[in-house]
């Protein structure tokens, strides 16, 4: 394999497995709102290197707003109202 060859291999090695993680962290963030003690905001920047909140601040704070979610500084939970409208909270994260 020429050098070209090895980097593209390379370059693609790493868009595959930066998918692979943003998959991960996103079915991560869908599970944990699913369950009702929410989204453990520090596991989840130990685990995939991701400030939740940071990340997604801008889109999240309308649902706090409108009382569908809860954000606590640690954790992200769904109210009952947020419940069910679950879809539409986790749509965020797509």
């Amino acid at each position: 394999m020429t050098t070209s060859g090895a980097s593209e291999a390379d370059n693609l090695s790493s868009q595959k497995h930066a998918a692979d993680t943003a998959e991960r962290l996103g079915d991560a963030l869908f599970m944990g709102l699913r369950l009702t003690r929410g989204i453990d905001l520090d596991a989840v920047r130990q685990r995939y290197g991701v400030d939740v909140w940071e990340r997604y601040r801008d889109d999240l704070t309308r649902f706090v707003d409108a009382g569908l979610l809860r954000h606590d500084n640690r954790r992200l939970t769904l109210t009952r109202a947020g419940m069910l409208l679950a879809n539409d909270v986790m749509s965020v994260f797509v």
